[in-house]
């Protein structure tokens, strides 16, 4: 006979549990290195089993989303299983994390899953930011080398690594770290479980995510308010096994509720977390009239893939149940998963090349900028990308870094326009992206140097205009002299418009003059003007020598498709 214990005795056992000693090992240091996350061994030198209960880490100043993993079963962390996310078991993912400072403990939040370490036994834990390179650690020797022993755990040398799994990781990484355990002693009860997991017989997944029981799982997306607007998209996945049994998927709004405040517990290891105090859909509805045959999605399969599309804000949530004789009340509940969307507008900006001879693409078409919904028209073709180079130029179909200009790239280079002139951003200045109205692309190049001239300053802008197709070099009397005084080829200066290596000709070189039309006499000639410093002297184009200059309108010609006619002011 057995004797169910006494609320004295249960609570004695839970005092016990709660004032158990708390130890912690830390190697928190200054540090000198760091990535997008470290993989280190925890190593029980202990006779008893150890629990870890939470870490604190070294992170850049900022807020970051930090995930945290085990390796299942033990081991040594190796470049092998770095690779390969299904060996590793999600103990924690913290968003939000504010970093007040690096080389300042920033405390995680307690783990979702009991941590167990068994006497002698290692545990690899890995920990990453889920974009950037925030963790801070210190350059060691070789992964395995010990760290720290504090009797009880060893921390031992690890990899840096990228953010997320994959990579090279580079061995001999110091993780600073500091980190709680149960001092050793009787083990404790394992975390209370708030949210239901997956099961062998049913799982649901919305974009892959796996979720952890003492935490709701939670996806976040953006709706892009453009024209048309870029909704969130998605795919959910219910499977079920074996394939026939009565399903249904419940579609809930709101947020979904833990078993401890709220949730519906039907039975061992069958949580509800749908919220059904809240608007709820029963996709299929067993309880009247299942789909024919009752299967997922009908009695010949056990899977069904649902893709989204959502164009508005929400707040929906997920979660799966099939009839299953076998479970000891009736049913088996898939995980719950929350989604949530939120309207964003449109970009007004992005970032251009900061370093020397550098690209950025920036997508014009889609979201987050989506600043022209039918792409950028350029020789009568429509690019839904620009490449931004930092000498000068923006070009189509593809990027270039050249910092020389040529007269012989007009026709077989990409096409571009601009000023092409050896310019370095990372000496001063900035290079921007933005969309001042609708339909308009605006580049500037705000007080950048020429390369090797950190004193110097240019500024000028080219827009494009998608209303009318037009292209503006603008603000050309903010480009200066070049007062190089080593003369070679980088210093060369190309100003004006082609469709390059997409059929242009070279034609021949102008000076445009404020006030009087260069008007295209064919369809294919670039137009242009070129400088090529051979001695100390004016070291631009000979179009920007009187200072007269401030812009040429590229308007598309009439009479000479697709060529452009050319009218500086």
């Amino acid at each position: 006979m057995s004797v169910a214990p006494t609320s004295a005795v249960v609570a004695t056992l839970l005092l016990a549990w709660t004032t158990s000693a708390q130890c912690t090992i830390s190697t928190l240091a200054v540090t000198n290195n760091g990535m997008g996350g470290i993989a280190f061994d925890v190593v029980n030198t202990s006779a008893l089993t150890v629990r870890i209960t939470r870490m604190a880490l070294d992170l850049d100043a900022g807020i970051w989303d930090v995930d945290v993993y085990r390796l299942t079963g033990g081991g040594s962390v190796n470049p092998t299983n770095l690779a390969q996310s299904g060996l590793w078991t999600r103990i924690g993912l913290f968003s939000g994390v504010t970093s007040i400072a690096a080389n300042t403990p920033t405390v995680l939040p307690p783990f979702c899953a009991a941590v167990d370490v068994p006497a002698g036994g290692t545990q690899p834990l890995f920990y990453f930011v889920t974009s950037g390179s925030s963790v801070n650690y210190t350059t060691g020797t070789t992964a395995g080398t010990l760290v720290l022993n504090d009797g009880t755990l060893s921390l031992l040398q690890g990899f840096g690594t990228g953010s997320g799994f994959g990579g090279t990781p580079i061995s001999g990484r110091t993780p600073s770290v500091s980190i709680d355990y149960v001092c050793p002693g009787p083990p404790g009860p394992p975390p209370p479980v708030d949210y239901q997991l997956n099961q062998s017989a049913i799982s649901l997944l919305v974009n892959d995510i796996s979720g952890v029981f003492c935490s709701p799982t939670s996806i976040s997306q953006s709706v892009f308010a453009c024209t048309p607007v870029a909704p969130a998209t998605g795919e959910i996945v219910f499977r079920s096994s074996p394939a026939g049994a009565f399903w249904e998927l419940v579609v809930g709004t709101g947020s979904l509720v833990p078993a401890s405040s709220g949730g519906m517990t039907l039975g061992p290891g069958q949580i509800l977390n749908i919220n059904l105090a809240m608007p709820f859909l029963l996709l299929n509805n067993f309880f009247s009239t299942p789909s024919p045959g009752g299967g997922v999605p009908w009695a010949s399969s056990s899977t069904i893939e649902i893709g989204y599309q959502l164009s508005a804000a929400a707040d929906l949530n997920f979660q799966a149940a099939i009839l299953d004789a076998s479970a000891p009340t009736g049913i088996r509940l898939s995980q719950a998963t929350e989604l949530h969307t939120v309207v964003m507008l449109p970009s007004a900006s992005a970032a251009g090349p900061i370093a020397d001879n550098a690209n950025v693409a920036v997508n014009v078409v889609s979201a987050p900028n989506c600043w022209a919904a039918s792409g950028i028209p350029f020789f009568g073709v429509n690019h839904s990308t620009i490449h931004v180079a930092s000498n000068g130029r923006v070009t189509f179909t593809a990027g270039d870094t050249d910092a020389t200009a040529t007269v012989s790239e007009l026709a077989t280079d990409v096409p571009f326009v601009g000023c092409w002139v050896d310019l370095n951003p990372a000496l001063g200045g900035n290079i921007t992206i933005t969309n001042p109205s609708a339909g308009l692309v605006r580049v500037a190049y705000n007080a950048v140097p020429y390369a090797g001239e950190p004193g110097t300053a240019n500024s000028f802008a080219i827009e494009f205009n998608t209303n009318n197709g037009s292209v503006r070099l603008d603000g050309l009397s903010g480009i200066v002299a070049n007062p190089q005084t080593t003369l070679t080829t980088a210093d060369a200066m190309l100003l004006g418009i082609t469709r390059g290596s997409l059929g242009a000709t070279v034609g021949t070189a102008q000076v445009f003059t404020a006030g009087v039309p260069s008007l295209a006499t064919n369809a294919t000639n670039a137009i242009y003007d070129f400088y090529l410093q051979v001695a100390a002297g004016a070291g631009r184009c000979a179009s920007l020598v009187p200072g007269t200059l401030n812009g040429i309108l590229f308007s598309p010609s009439a009479g000479f498709s697709p060529n452009y006619d050319a009218f500086p002011y």
